[in-house]
């Protein structure tokens, strides 16, 4: 198999979905979800946009997510 190398193909941009650039430190939110297997991916999903949202404002706020009975929590914690 032959990999083709293009040229100037654009990289997407990553659309920040959730509310970082609004919470203050103790505030949370939540995702509401019922499969114990979908709450780990949106755990590792907020982890992964948290981290571009850092890289691209530079803040340097720290979070926490927990996998609850019935959806994740995300809280600002610095």
């Amino acid at each position: 198999m032959e990999i083709k190398i293009e040229k100037d193909i654009p990289i997407p941009v990553t659309e920040i979905k959730y509310p970082f650039d609004k919470m203050d430190i103790g505030d949370s939110f939540f995702i509401p979800e019922d499969d114990k297997k979908v709450r780990l991916k949106i755990q590792c999903a907020v982890r992964s946009y948290f981290n571009i949202y850092r890289k691209k404002t530079k803040a340097t706020m720290k979070i926490i997510s927990k996998s609850l009975e019935n959806g994740v929590r995300v809280w600002r914690i610095e």
